[in-house]
């Protein structure tokens, strides 16, 4: 509709483009709402019902208190299934709401789903031995009583309790004797206490002993990974085992904080130390190398620029040797030491007219230049312009060589430091790795001292285990010898 109402309304007005684009989304939201409601009210199989439905069967429940049940294999679970869990829910809604909630039922717990005939017969039969059973018992019960108690007390469900653990060494043992019960029971209770707690001190003993056995495995085995990395230099992976041996470390010492600290501690921060000091050498060896690379690289360029700026000295030289060898011809060569621009400038403008003859300045400048001259032949104007024209020719190409030449000599300057700078960074390239030598086989005296501290602290645990397990052992066979039963094979076998 809202397309048809857009349709109609474009031969009377003309929508802007964000008209059609809402329109379009509209369109989207209406589909996925469409999809959305069919797959709420799409059966879901095998169990048969819908989305919308079992969420009106949640909502019928709200009122009640939440109970965490997980329904086993829910997937599969049909709707015959569903209509079974939910007849018994109703039957054991009635029965509740009849009887009541019996917590002591003797019943309470029976997964018996149905009673036939078949079952009546062999309840019957377990039933009379049941009996039997507990009239034996009863009259075992009394004796122990007796014997116990003096007769003064009836036995309860008090006195039982406290007899099952006499009760559990007896079912052990083929015979128990009747001398049990004419012993000073102050000094077996009192041993069996002790007895008690020994056997759960040597336990502990065990598990902890288990556990730094573990911790020392993993550390010794992080401990050889990080000395095998730092021999390969490979950083990614000793950055990553370091990590590991530090997380165990912390384990070893939640366990054993003053023995760790004690023991262990300074051998282990040795280890660590050097790691950090290898990264760090590491660092500044790479660091240098890439220095290296780069003056070795400028140094190349530089060469090739050198070689470049002589040919053009050389191409300068020749031409300057060329105009020098026209200028000496009639004149001396230090005659380029002269100012000759300003000398050709004198010359061609200012004594241009034949008055020049009357200027002191000329007869000066001629003097000049005179004093240069291989031949005693006077001077004449016309020969003097012709040789200040090749004098400044021979001049700018001076000029240009002694240029030249200064560029040369920068560029050989700079090659020069360059070699310089190689040399000391050759040096700290050679300082690293000799330090990286060197705490190698730190390294490697560090670890075997670790090592050995790992293994005085087994060792101590092993020894107090040992002590432990005599004293105990020792103790159990002073009541085997009262009791007259080895309390040793049956406790601590």
């Amino acid at each position: 509709q809202l397309a048809v109402s857009v349709k109609l309304s474009e031969s009377k007005v003309k929508l802007k483009k964000e008209a059609f684009q809402k329109l379009e989304s509209l369109k989207i939201a209406r589909e996925s709402l469409n999809e959305y409601v069919s797959q709420l009210h799409t059966e879901v199989e095998p169990l048969g019902e819908t989305i919308y439905r079992v969420n009106g069967y949640i909502a019928e429940l709200e009122d009640y208190p939440d109970i965490d049940y997980i329904q086993e294999n829910a997937k599969n679970m049909t709707a015959d299934d569903l209509a079974s869990n939910r007849a018994a829910l109703n039957e054991f809604k009635r029965i509740i709401s009849q009887n009541g909630y019996q917590h002591n039922n003797p019943w309470l717990g029976c997964t018996i789903t149905e009673v036939n005939h078949l079952f009546r017969q062999k309840f019957l039969a377990d039933s009379d031995k049941l009996i039997s059973y507990l009239k034996q018992g009863v009259d075992i019960l009394d004796n122990i009583c007796v014997f116990i108690n003096n007769g003064e007390s009836e036995p309860d469900h008090k006195t039982s309790t406290e007899f099952e653990k006499i009760l559990k060494i007896a079912a052990k043992s083929p015979k128990v004797s009747f001398d049990w019960f004419a012993v000073d029971t102050d000094t077996v209770k009192e041993k069996l206490s002790l007895a008690e707690k020994g056997i759960d001190v040597k336990r502990n003993t065990e598990s902890l002993l288990e556990k730094i056995k573990g911790s020392s495995g993993n550390l010794k085995f992080f401990g050889s990974k990080m000395f095998e990395y730092i021999i390969e230099d490979n950083d990614d992976e000793l950055n990553t085992i370091s990590e590991k041996f530090n997380g165990q470390y912390s384990d070893l010492f939640s366990l054993l904080p003053q023995e760790a600290e004690s023991m262990v501690l300074h051998s282990k921060s040795e280890l660590v130390y050097f790691v950090q000091q290898h990264k760090e050498n590491r660092d500044k060896l790479r660091e240098a190398e890439n220095i290296k690379t780069e003056a070795e690289k400028k140094i190349s360029e530089l060469t090739i620029e050198e070689a470049n700026q002589k040919e053009i000295l050389e191409k300068c030289r020749e031409s300057f040797d060329a105009a020098n060898a026209l200028v000496t011809v009639s004149y001396k060569e230090d005659i380029l030491e002269l100012d000759i621009p300003a000398f050709k400038k004198r010359f061609n403008n200012n004594y241009r007219s034949f008055l020049r003859v009357l200027n002191y300045r000329y007869y000066k400048d001629c003097k000049t230049l005179g004093s240069y001259s291989k031949t005693n032949e006077p001077l004449k104007y016309k020969n003097i312009v012709e040789f200040l024209e090749t004098a400044d020719d021979a001049k700018q190409k001076k000029d240009a060589f002694d240029k030249q030449a200064a560029v040369v000599r920068e560029l050989s300057s700079d090659i020069n430091n360059c070699q310089s700078e190689l040399k000391s960074i050759d040096n700290k390239i050679s300082n690293s790795s000799n330090e990286l030598s060197k705490i190698k086989k730190k390294y490697k005296s560090s670890y075997d001292l670790f090592v050995e501290n790992m293994n005085k602290l087994l060792s101590k645990y092993e020894e107090h285990l040992k002590a432990t397990a005599g004293s105990l052992s020792k103790l159990l066979s002073e009541l085997s010898g009262i009791l007259d039963i080895d309390l040793t094979a049956n406790l601590l076998g």
